[in-house]
Order: C-alpha cells, then structure tokens, then sequence
C-alpha cells in the first residue's frame, strides 16, 4: 500500500463527504428529509441518496470539470487520460453529473465509516467485554462464547471502517477514466488533430523540399560550372557566384517562412503586403526580359505557341518565368513552349511553378546532357473539363538508362502527387526510350468553365 498515494486519495473522499453533507443540510432545509434520531434508518438512507442525486447536478457548473480532472490526477494519482473538451456536448454534461455523484457518494461512504460505523463498533467491543454495560446498540449475548464472538465481530467492523478509504479511493480511480476519458467523438477530434498536425508536418518537408532543395540543386550547379571556367572565362565565374549570392538569399528566405510557420509567428501585415505584391517572389524586368530572349523550341511535331526566341505567353506568372529563368543561367538547355489558360487561380499557379520546379530540378539531378522540354499548354481533363496540361521530357544518364532501377521519384514527385491528387489532377512520370518523361494534369478549378485557349 502507497501510504502517500492513499493520503491523497483520503483527502479526494473527504472533500467529497464536505461537499456531500452540505447538500444534505441544505436539502434537509427544503425537503423534510428527517435525519433526527427519530427517523428510520432507511429514510435517513434515502435523504442521502437523494442528497447524493440533487448533488450531481453541480456538475453542470461550468469549470467543474476542469476541477475533478485535476483532483483525480494530483489525489487519486489517475494516470489515463482525461479530457476537457473544448466544447462540451451532451454526452460530457452527462458524464460530469454521474462523475460528481460518484465523488459525494463514496465520500459520504467515507464519512459514514468514521462517524458511524467506527464508533458504533467499538462501542459493541467494549460492551462485549463488559467495560461499558449498557452502552451499545446491540444485545449483548449472556455467554460468553457469544461475547467472543461478538466482540470479534465488532473489531473486524472497527478495522473495515478505518481501512474503508482505501477500497474506495481504489474505485474512484478506476472510474475515473470512464466518466472523464475521452468520448467517442473525443477520440474522432484527437485523431483528426493529429492528421491535421501530420499533414501540416508534410507540407513543411514539401516546402523546403520544393524551395531549399531547388536553391542546393541551383547552387551546386552553378558552383561546378563557375569552377570549371574560373581561369580561361573570369566574368563568367563571377556571374555564377553573383547567381549562387542571389539563390541562397532567396532559400534564407523561404527558409525564414517556413521556419515562422513553424514558430506560428507570421504577422498578419507581412501577408497582407505578400498579397498586395502578388503571389510568389518577383524578379526585376531585365530578369524578365531574359526569360523570354532565350532562344527556345517546341516538341516536334507541335504548334509552338511562343515565338522562335522562346518567350512565355504574357499571361504566364513571374513565379514561372523565374523558375525557367533559373534552370536555364544554370546551364541547362531548356526548350520551352509555355501557354497558362487564361483563369488559372493565382493558387495554381503557384503549384504549377512548384510543379515544373521539381520536374526540372530533377532533369538537373538526374539527367545527362541534351535538351530538355517542357510544355505547359491548356487541354481537357478526363471529364472534359478545362485543365493544364505540363508535359516534360529530358534525357536519362547512362547509368540510369542502362539500370533496371531507373528512378522512379523520390519526395519530391510523391509531393506534388499528393499536392495535385487536391486539386483532382495525375501525375504520370517514368523512364521511356532512353528519356525520363513526365505528364501532369491540373484541373482548373473556377466557379464557371473557360473555353481552352
């Protein structure tokens, strides 16, 4: 036995034998419930049930259960869970009166052990021996083999009501789990929670896969190429580290959002001036301008719907050209034919940059050299609805031509499945013909349809 453990779990029973005696005073104020000498035992019993039932209904008061949770684990030592429910259903209110009923009741038991049933039975053991003649409640037998046993039988009594408490406490801790665990629905929220807590930690790994990892794939590259001309072409070296100077500011950057989403500390005035920029980091007009002066190529066979230099249709966001822009100072021949719908959510074009970044992030990765493709171009999804279809082709290195284990998508394209599976689009991306091919569908999501462009 917990000596300490049982004090505790004493005092819980006490506080409810308080409690529980006042509602009976002051019931027996109201309601002549009879608890003078004169009533029967069975109407003093059914004045304190009743006490005991009136009782209950203190636990509508609201904190109520704040309190008995934080008894039931500082006294009764109660280690399973226990729920405060945000907002209290019915079946919580219900839970709370029971819960409080089972406190007054266990604790009047408590109080009646020691203030009836201890006194009561010493009372006999004295008579039984004959120091007290007289005295008790009950007969006294004439023999003395009665006596014995009388007496014996009065000191077992004596001994359960000092020993009472513990048998109780014990039981208020195994019911308290039950009355003031989680409910059904308790469980359903906690575990929608914790989806909600788990996909929140998968978007933050997509944000740092899609915006750090992008930014090393960038620098990495353009480090190798800076190094290899660094003696027969200077400036070209020096363009490549103002570049790796210029993508490492911008992946502090992302790397401060994402670690602020983390802190929960983002103000509220930095997305009101992120929406007032617009969507997705801005690049000055030169910049721009060199997006679309960078000499291009359709698919064969297609009707390119840019010009022979290579430059994206107007409406395609700066995000986009940036993205294009940056693949393209790193070294990689990049043929693009890029024409965004018209009324693609500023939403999507924010995932459809992300989308083209990890697809071309990748053709660094993993490609060898050779031109690598992209189209972006309207189309109709499988239901016949308006959609953006993003079709991109590079070259496999040998190793991974040769290999029966050609690669197959890392974090990266299992991300933006799942972020295009949002929106209702596919993703489709493997090895074929010694080229690495990859077919995304992104549905376009508007309140009315749009004619394909």
């Amino acid at each position: 036995m917990n000596i300490r453990r049982s004090g505790r779990r004493f005092a819980w029973l006490m506080t409810g034998a308080a409690i529980g005696t006042t509602v009976v005073l002051v019931l027996a104020l109201v309601v002549p419930i009879g608890l003078d000498s004169a009533t029967s035992p069975g109407r003093t019993v059914l004045g304190l049930l009743l006490g005991v039932v009136v009782g209950g209904l203190l636990g509508l008061v609201p904190g109520i259960r704040e309190l008995e949770v934080t008894a039931c684990r500082s006294m009764l030592g109660v280690r399973s869970e226990l729920v405060v429910p945000l907002r209290p259903g019915l079946v919580h209110r219900v839970q709370d009166v029971l819960w409080v009923q089972v406190h007054l009741l266990l604790g009047l038991l408590t109080a009646a052990c020691l203030t009836m049933l201890l006194p009561a039975a010493t009372v006999t053991a004295l008579d039984a021996m004959g120091a007290n003649p007289g005295i008790s409640l009950l007969a006294i037998p004439d023999s003395v083999l009665g006596r014995i046993a009388l007496g014996a039988a009065a000191v077992v009594a004596a001994a359960a009501a000092l020993l009472g408490a513990w048998p109780l406490g014990a039981l208020a801790a195994s019911l308290a789990p039950r009355l003031l665990g989680p409910t059904a629905r308790d469980r359903l929220e906690v575990a929608l929670a914790r989806v909600s807590q788990d996909a929140e930690r998968t978007r933050i790994a997509r944000d740092l896969h899609d915006g750090i990892g992008h930014a090393l794939t960038i620098v990495s590259i353009q480090a190798a190429a800076g190094g290899r001309v660094l003696d027969r072409d200077p400036d070209a070296a020096r363009q490549a580290l103002a570049r790796i100077e210029d993508t490492a500011r911008e992946a502090l950057i992302d790397l401060d959002d994402v670690l602020a989403d983390l802190r929960e500390e983002r103000a509220d005035v930095v997305r009101v001036a992120e929406a007032a920029d617009g969507a997705g980091p801005s690049r000055d007009a030169d910049a721009i301008h060199m997006a679309g002066s960078v000499e291009a190529k359709g698919f064969p066979g297609s009707t390119s719907a840019v010009d022979t230099h290579g430059r994206v249709d107007p409406v395609a966001p700066s995000r986009l050209e940036a993205v294009l822009l940056d693949h393209r100072e790193a070294g990689m021949d990049l043929r693009t034919e890029v024409v965004v719908p018209a009324g693609l959510p500023a939403l999507q074009h924010e995932h459809l940059a992300r989308l083209v970044t990890e697809l071309l992030t990748n053709a660094h990765r993993h490609g060898s050299d050779g031109p690598v493709h992209l189209r972006i171009h309207g189309g109709r999804d499988s239901a016949g609805l308006p959609a953006v279809i993003v079709e991109a082709a590079n070259p496999l290195a040998p190793r991974e031509e040769d290999s029966a284990a050609a690669p197959t998508g890392g974090r990266g394209l299992a991300g933006s499945r799942e972020r295009l599976a949002l929106w209702g689009g596919t993703l489709k991306a493997g090895p074929k013909d010694g080229t690495w091919q990859a077919r995304a569908l992104v549905p376009i999501l508007t309140e009315r349809p749009h004619d394909d462009p």
